[in-house]
């Protein structure tokens, strides 16, 4: 064996630069490396003074191939010496005896474990100068036989050793399948002594019962030369402790002088934990491939500042409507999809990101081929190598659209609650403003005395009055602020009710039609609102057919499932009647839907619209615990669907109760009048007084309190606002009620969001009126409630 320490050179012949690298990895500490990237190259090189002692030659090449490099390297003389390790795929089994019967020494799989690799090559470098050594014997025996036989001995003990500290099993059988020779690797892997394997049956003692019948019959078949020796298979060996172990083996037949075969020599590779990897491996790729195409969140990876897709999960087509597939250039097929208003911002943070390998979260729109917009939340990650720089990036893209949408609800929702809380503290204040209005102008009409001009003049002030009165309920609708006689009725007779009332609001160039429910739709509500609602609705139906068309209103018990509900959060599952109103006008863009409900928001001219009808729709709607939505198409039309909870019970009639004169609502008892508003106090007193009562004026609750004290008659009536600086209504209430219990109470605001309403609906025995109210309505409220 030659004693030199100059390193072996190893021509490694591969087209792939990624294997070259990880080649040079395992192998430069040891050897000198050579690199060819071609076939030809390759022959040039070993066929020059730069001669490789051994040479890693890929398979597949473009061009000359590594089957055409070794069967030329094999037939030149100079050359057909050097041993060549073909570089291959695990499974590629026909390549390997092809390689094999082309004079190939061994293989070596993708991808490369280097403990292997590295045996393997030291193994034949190591065969290779063994050979060369058996060769100088063979010319030194023709002259000294003696010498040749000592040499002969000598390299049999270097051949054990090597079979020794060899990185594979070495096992020889003779031709009856018992074990003639086994080197310590072997003894190892089968966990035996040597006395306890040699002499044994291979295949009776070695091999797992459930193949020996058919490995035995494959062996004698060469033994006998019936059957061609398989150079290269797999097949499972059973330990001493009853383990089995996959071994790769190669096998050759033994041949005495005369040719005749007397045995085989296999080497073998223990490739158990090896297949383990690799089938935990494809058992994890499988996991994630079955994760991966039945979520809905798309799955990708790329190479960072690479166009071409690596990866793309199935999900990707649901959601951007385009098969992974027509996936092959990333910025003119996956990025095509993004909305042009966010495609600048979009590709900036994308490339910074994929260029620079950092993470990045990002949301945008896509458009898909049907024209359907949804929004995108995409998340990316850079992905590292061994040598920590980013071998690619990964990263989930899941549709948002329904969370997007969620959020504009709700932040809609929001918007109109606060918008909703300040038209109700404006009507408040607005209310105790023309409280005096009204009811001063009510009283100077029944003065005589007033002449013509003068009586016109108050009638205009009490018909303004009344029309801002008229203002602020409708603001207090809108703002679920407004007091609610509530009872339970078929919504399909309110709407037969209406008919005539809609059909001269509408006029006769317009059709009405009716698509009610065939049985009674039971709701409960306040009748006169839900009239409201109705002629409102109808009325802008009207407004946007200036020429005619077609009004259908239908009423349907419907259920609103756990589905609509997640799409639309203000509504709760359940049964529901809902109303529809339907024009063929003129239709709305997206954005007008989203203000219509607003208050003072409308499309038409100046002077011709306050914009609170619709918004007195809204606010009616969800004080009776309903939803209203709207579908509009341009040139198409308008829908307005009203879903409000349905009640099971039988409609409950209110009590008519008999319109009384103004003789009739006179008195003379005493009444404790509480208000913190001067001017409404003080009309409040004047209409009470100039009809007979007896009147305790008070500006608060503390006030009120000491009137009491120094009052030594009877209090037949407290009337006193709700919402006080101090003590409230309430509170004074029932500090009244404790000291004078025969003492009648009336409780008056200009909302009805107060400590004694709860969604509009008075607490069960309590006596309201609200500002601002009409003498009339005044006087026959307290009438009612001191003879009661």
């Amino acid at each position: 064996m030659p004693t030199s320490r100059k390193k072996k050179r190893v021509l490694i012949v591969d087209d792939f630069p990624d294997n070259i690298r990880v080649m040079i990895n395992i192998l430069s500490a040891r050897y000198s490396i050579i690199v060819s990237t071609g076939g030809s190259e390759a022959i040039e090189i070993v066929q020059s003074d730069n001669r490789p002692d051994l040479i890693l030659l890929d398979v597949m090449m473009p061009g000359v191939d590594g089957f055409k490099v070794c069967r030329e390297l094999k037939a030149d003389k100079r050359t057909r010496d050097i041993p060549i390790i073909f570089i291959t795929a695990l499974t590629d089994e026909i390549n390997m005896i092809k390689g094999f019967e082309l004079g190939a020494v061994d293989y070596v799989t993708k991808p490369f474990n280097p403990k292997i690799v590295l045996a393997r090559i030291q193994t034949h470098l190591e065969l290779s100068a063994y050979q060369t050594d058996l060769e100088k014997i063979v010319d030194e025996r023709t002259s000294a036989l003696e010498t040749a036989a000592r040499h002969m001995r000598k390299e049999r003990d270097r051949a054990e050793q090597y079979l020794d500290i060899a990185g594979v099993m070495f096992v020889a059988l003779n031709t009856q399948g018992e074990v003639t020779l086994i080197n310590k690797k072997g003894l190892s892997v089968l966990e035996y002594d040597e006395d306890e394997v040699l002499g044994k049956n291979w295949v009776d003692d070695f091999i797992p019962k459930e193949i020996r019948k058919d490995i035995k019959s494959i062996f004698f078949k060469i033994m006998s030369g019936d059957l061609k020796s398989v150079e290269f298979y797999e097949s499972p060996i059973l330990t001493k402790s009853g383990k089995q172990k996959l071994i790769a083996w190669k096998n050759a037949c033994l041949r005495d002088e005369n040719g005749e075969i007397v045995g085989t020599l296999g080497s073998g590779e223990n490739i158990s934990e090896q297949r383990e990897f690799e089938d935990a491996l494809k058992l994890t790729e499988r996991k994630l491939r079955i994760l991966a195409d039945n979520i809905d969140d798309v799955l990708w990876i790329n190479k960072p500042g690479n166009a071409e897709q690596s990866y793309i999960s199935p999900a990707f087509e649901k959601i951007w409507g385009i098969p992974a597939e027509d996936i092959t250039d990333l910025f003119k097929s996956f990025f095509k999809a993004v909305h042009q208003d966010d495609r600048e911002d979009i590709f900036k943070e994308l490339n910074r990101s994929h260029y620079k390998g950092s993470a990045y979260q990002v949301e945008y729109r896509i458009k898909r081929p049907d024209g359907s917009v949804r929004w995108i939340y995409d998340r990316g990650f850079p992905v590292y190598d061994d040598q920590g720089n980013v071998e690619m990036m990964a990263g989930i893209a899941s549709d948002i659209t329904n969370r997007k949408n969620l959020e504009d609800q709700l932040h809609h929702a929001i918007k109109m609650e606060t918008i909703g809380r300040l038209a109700g503290g404006v009507a408040h204040d607005f209310n105790n403003a023309l409280t005096p209005i009204t009811g001063i102008s009510e009283m100077l009409l029944l003065k005589s005395g007033l002449d013509n001009k003068m009586q016109d003049s108050v009638r205009e002030i009490k018909e303004a009055g009344e029309r801002c009165a008229n203002l602020t309920r409708q603001l207090l609708a809108f703002g679920r602020r407004q007091h609610m006689e509530m009872t339970t009725f078929d919504l399909n007779d309110v709407v037969r009710d209406v008919e005539k009332l809609l059909s001269r609001i509408i006029g006769e160039d317009i059709v009405l039609n009716k698509l009610l429910d065939s049985e009674p739709v039971y709701i409960k509500a306040d009748v006169g609102q839900i009239e409201q609602i109705i002629v409102n609705l109808a009325v802008n139906a009207r407004d946007a057919m200036p020429f005619g068309g077609s009004l259908t209103i239908e009423t349907k018990s419907v259920y609103l499932d756990d589905v609509f509900s997640k799409k639309h959060v203000s509504v709760t599952p359940g049964h529901y009647i809902m109303m529809a109103v339907s024009d063929t006008g003129e239709g709305m863009d997206e954005d007008i839907q989203t203000k219509i409900f607003e208050p003072f928001f409308t499309t038409k001219e100046e002077g011709k619209g306050t914009g609170l009808g619709l918004a007195t729709v809204y606010g009616i709607v969800r004080q009776s615990g309903g939803n209203i939505f709207v579908n509009s198409e341009l040139n198409i039309g308008t829908t307005i669907i009203v879903y409000l909870p349905m009640v099971e019970a039988v409609p409950i009639r209110g009590e008519s109760q008999q319109k009384l004169t103004m003789a009739d609502v006179k008195g003379f008892e005493t009444i404790l009048l509480v208000e913190d508003d001067d001017s409404a106090r003080k009309t409040v007193n004047s209409i009470l007084s100039e009809n007979g009562y007896h009147i305790i004026d008070a500006c608060g609750g503390e006030d009120a309190l000491k009137s009491c004290e120094r009052h030594d008659g009877p209090i037949h009536l407290l009337l006193t606002d709700v919402i006080m600086p101090g003590m409230t209504g309430k509170e004074l209430a029932g500090h009244i009620s404790r000291v004078l219990p025969e003492t009648k109470i009336i409780f008056m605001s200009g909302y009805t969001g107060s400590a004694i309403v709860h969604h509009g609906v008075l607490e069960k025995g309590i006596q309201f009126v609200q500002k601002p109210f009409t003498m009339d309505s005044l006087l026959t409220k307290v009438r009612q409630v001191l003879d009661s």
